[in-house]
């Protein structure tokens, strides 16, 4: 359409048209300013470059360089900016693009002629990798890959330093694991595919994983500007790992808890005075080393992992997981102290409270030497705590009632007198017949008289009727008892 109009003092021809678009140009208009954006040329180039990639591994090479031209093309279209994202897709294409045409150049060379047999000669037919050969190359070359990967991270100081350690430690085991895997997938190929390229890209990325090991090994760890905070909770980390890997197997045992868990008495007792001297050795060499070290984390940072690890996450420093729990794991230590001598004193006291309490309930012979054993759990109980009541109250006790004790037994073994064989014993056999048998079979038996005691059997008497010992299943007697009293004497009591 067109026509004249007035403009100002002048007439102008006035034209108008339709802009005619299908909605096919509209679709693909919208296309292209969709593809402008940042993000979805990233995505765009990462589905094609891992397209290209299987492709690529599934021998496809024609193909996957073909996919590959798009990305390239793409990128052409694209202006070179600073960004992390697209400089690796850069990379990562240069680097297809060049294992592409390593892998294309046998096949290039000799569809141009560059590799045709002499005039007259017989042609040679190539030697072809077995399918389930080059599976297995291409298998080994994609952990190898993967271990390469581990040690070329590119933010490999931002690691934590066991994770740094773990991945220079598996890669050692990798490297050794890989070289065995190569060298026999080798053996059994035919020597005219030794120089194959799957064989060469194997051993050329082997001694790449090889040459990063070494780095890794070897570089220092990158010295970045700190300030003094940080400078010195870095330095309190350093002194804490170190007391740590030199003292906490120390407190091995002091579980805030009794150290006297035998079944045995000697071992009960043993135990008790190692415990005692494994804690004053603490107190003495252990102690004074972790003590100072501990408060001043404690002022600083708290008194539990949670609140150490959050004020080192505060400074800017990554929590390796090792500070805040290896300060527990002292702490502990040193607390477990006081509450194990706590423990051990009254468990000390309770089981000598225990023997002391009932000793009317040893036979008679016995209970000196049950007061003397529970005195020496008392004694022990006051190593682990010179300051428990309980402890230094049965201490006292103890020997009140062991003077008392022998006095007793002393009087009752002076007001007593043997009383011979009973006067109506009922038979059958005679008192004296029975006492003569009695003595003759207990001097046969092998342990009656044990070596060296000195043991005299002084007197023997009757001191009761007979009865029935055994029955059969029948009700008939088998076996008959009579009790029989021995007054006996040894080397030790001859001696008392």
């Amino acid at each position: 359409m067109q026509g004249l109009a007035r403009f100002g003092s002048s007439f102008v021809l006035i034209l108008s048209c339709f802009l005619m678009v299908s909605s096919f140009g509209l679709a693909g208009l919208a296309g292209e300013v969709r593809a402008q954006s940042p993000a979805d040329l990233l995505k765009e180039a990462n589905n094609l470059l891992r397209t290209a990639e299987r492709i690529m591994h599934n021998g496809k090479y024609e193909e996957a360089r073909e996919e590959l031209e798009k990305v390239g093309r793409l990128l052409e279209s694209t202006p070179a900016e600073d960004n992390p994202q697209m400089k690796t897709i850069r990379s990562k294409y240069s680097k297809l693009n060049t294992d592409i045409e390593r892998r294309l150049g046998p096949a290039t060379a000799a569809a141009t002629g560059a590799a045709q047999p002499a005039v007259g000669s017989a042609a040679t037919p190539a030697a072809k990798m077995p399918a389930s050969v080059q599976r297995q190359f291409r298998e080994l070359q994609r952990e190898m890959e993967k271990t390469r990967q581990s040690l070329a991270y590119d933010q490999w100081w931002d690691l934590a330093p066991s994770m740094r350690e773990g991945r220079i430690t598996g890669a050692k085991k990798a490297i050794g694991d890989y070289r065995v895997r190569l060298d026999g997938l080798k053996a059994e190929l035919d020597p005219n595919l030794a120089q194959s390229v799957d064989v060469t890209e194997c051993e050329t990325l082997l001694a790449t994983i090889s040459t990063l090991h070494e780095q890794r090994v070897s570089e220092p760890e990158p010295v970045a500007d700190q300030d003094s905070a940080v400078a010195e909770a870095l330095a309190l980390e350093k002194q804490l790992l170190d007391l740590h890997a030199a003292y906490n197997d120390r407190f091995q045992g002091v579980y805030s808890s009794t150290m006297v868990h035998g079944s045995l008495l000697e071992e009960q007792l043993q135990q008790g005075r190692d415990g005692a001297v494994l804690l004053a050795e603490l107190e003495r060499e252990v102690v004074p080393a972790i003590q100072p070290v501990l408060l001043q984390i404690a002022e600083k940072y708290g008194d539990n992992p949670m609140d150490i690890d959050n004020a080192l996450y505060d400074l800017g420093l990554k929590n390796d997981h090792f500070f805040g729990s290896r300060f527990r794991d002292l702490y502990s230590g040193l607390n477990n102290i006081q509450k194990t001598r706590a423990a051990t004193a009254q468990d000390m006291a309770a089981r000598a409270g225990d023997t002391m309490g009932g000793i009317t309930g040893y036979a008679e012979e016995i209970r000196l030497q049950k007061l003397d054993e529970a005195k020496e759990m008392l004694l022990i109980g006051q190593a682990f705590d010179p300051a428990d009541q309980d402890v230094n109250r049965l201490l006292t006790e103890v020997d009140g009632l062991q003077a008392a004790m022998s006095a007793r037994i002393e009087a009752d073994f002076d007001a007593r007198t043997w009383a011979g064989d009973i006067g109506d014993f009922a038979g059958p056999g005679k008192p004296a017949e029975l006492v003569k048998a009695a003595l003759d079979y207990i001097q046969q038996q092998p342990n009656w008289n044990p070596s060296a005691k000195g043991v005299e059997i002084l007197a023997v008497a009757v001191r009761g009727q007979w009865d029935v010992a055994t029955r059969d299943i029948f009700g008939r007697v088998i076996q008959w008892r009579l009790p029989i009293h021995l007054a006996i004497t040894n080397t030790e009591l001859k001696g008392n």
